[in-house]
């Protein structure tokens, strides 16, 4: 063996050391990118980057994936931010934000914002702002703001600055109870209840993925809905309450709803009080009781009505507090102006509404309202009649 034997030897020596230590990273790219990846989860697909293991990552990342489990989704994007969790889904976007949640949908925007939402649906939205929503709909605008609500539809809406409670400035949203498949308030902390009183079945109602259905039974022992307690008074001030219901048959004296704590004391608005749709009630009672009868009347039977009651201390003369309310079907062009007001010289700070309810009536001899409710939300504040054309424009789902 002469020199230039030996020098062969040596080079084929240092390749093979170099080719080792590629394989000691565990990876089986075909190829080695520049950029190469902070990969350290235990992914098992094949992967072009080199990284310390096998995933299904055909782009030059620069960010870090801290993911201790399995993605079985695609990435084909450039990603420069920080990605904690599972991927089951398909991102071709390029992503330079937050992503802590899993996401099983398919997202095909350019993120650099905050993403905490579980995300099942399609996003083709460019979003910068936070989103901590759990969107499984279908998702094609441009956010720069704040996301916290939880969507299931189809949000086209060219560009969203403001928060999901901000659609209107009258009034800021601080309850909604959306029922879908659900009793979650997804905005405030007052998730609603079923009560079941003793002598009912427990199978008198229906939460379906659409709205929760009361009076499947015609009986004052029936089922109902709780949305928790003093949700008026705790507010501080002016309060609206907002129902998107429909009215299923007739039932004397049947509640649309009511807060209050007995028979002397409560806020109610009926769907009718006899046994026919054109009769109706709206009353308050507590040191005074004031009311206004029929100012709604008819409620169509298997029509969904949007309704607002405004309750504004001080609105009233002398500075009474006054109490007002909008009614229309869903699906007319407007809400239309006030059906009725009434003024008391009460304070609503004094009404003990420890029972806030859906379709019942706190005395037994009513029977539990044979009701569809699509959607209720509380607001802080006096809506407008401008603000409330816009959520009559809006409807249940698209706020």
């Amino acid at each position: 063996m002469n020199y230039y034997v030996f020098f062969v030897a040596m080079v084929w020596l240092s390749i093979s050391c170099v080719e080792a230590n590629q394989v000691s990273i565990s990876d089986s790219d075909s190829t080695h990118d520049a950029n190469w990846d902070s990969d350290t989860d235990a992914d098992t697909d094949s992967d072009s980057n080199t990284d310390s293991v096998v995933d299904k990552d055909t782009d030059a990342d620069t960010g870090t994936d801290t993911n201790t489990v399995v993605n079985t989704g695609t990435d084909t994007e450039l990603y420069t931010g920080t990605d904690t969790v599972a991927d089951s889904g398909a991102d071709t976007g390029v992503d330079n934000g937050t992503d802590t949640d899993v996401d099983t949908g398919t997202d095909m925007s350019a993120d650099t914002g905050t993403d905490t939402g579980a995300d099942n649906g399609t996003d083709t939205g460019a979003d910068n702002g936070t989103d901590t929503g759990a969107d499984n709909g279908t998702d094609t605008d441009v956010d720069t703001g704040t996301d916290t609500e939880t969507d299931t539809g189809t949000d086209t809406a060219v560009s969203d600055t403001e928060t999901e409670s901000a659609v209107i400035a009258s009034a800021t949203l601080v309850h909604r109870w959306s029922f879908n498949n659900s009793l979650v308030d997804s905005v405030g902390q007052s998730d609603a209840e079923i009560v079941v009183p003793s002598g009912a079945s427990g199978t008198d109602y229906n939460l379906t993925a659409d709205a929760i259905i009361l009076g499947v039974s015609n009986s004052s022992a029936a089922s109902y809905v709780s949305l928790g307690t003093h949700l008026l008074t705790k507010v501080g001030g002016a309060v609206s309450v907002e129902v998107f219901g429909t009215y299923l048959r007739t039932a004397y004296y049947s509640r649309i709803f009511e807060f209050g704590n007995s028979a002397n004391e409560y806020l109610i608005m009926t769907w009718l009080t006899e046994t026919n749709v054109y009769t109706d009630l709206v009353r308050w009672k507590d040191a005074s009781q004031v009311q206004v009868t029929n100012s709604n009347a008819p409620y169509t039977i298997g029509q969904e009505y949007h309704i607002i009651m405004v309750v504004e201390p001080d609105a009233g003369a002398s500075g009474n507090l006054q109490i007002r309310w909008y009614t229309a079907p869903s699906s007319a062009t407007n809400l239309g102006g006030a059906k009725g007001s009434f003024e008391t010289s009460d304070a609503l700070e004094n009404l003990n509404d420890s029972n806030c309810w859906l379709g019942k009536s706190i005395s037994d001899a009513d029977p539990i309202s044979p009701a569809e409710y699509n959607e209720v939300r509380i607001w802080s504040g006096a809506i407008t009649p401008t603000d409330a054309e816009i959520l009559h424009d809006l409807g249940p789902e698209n706020m």
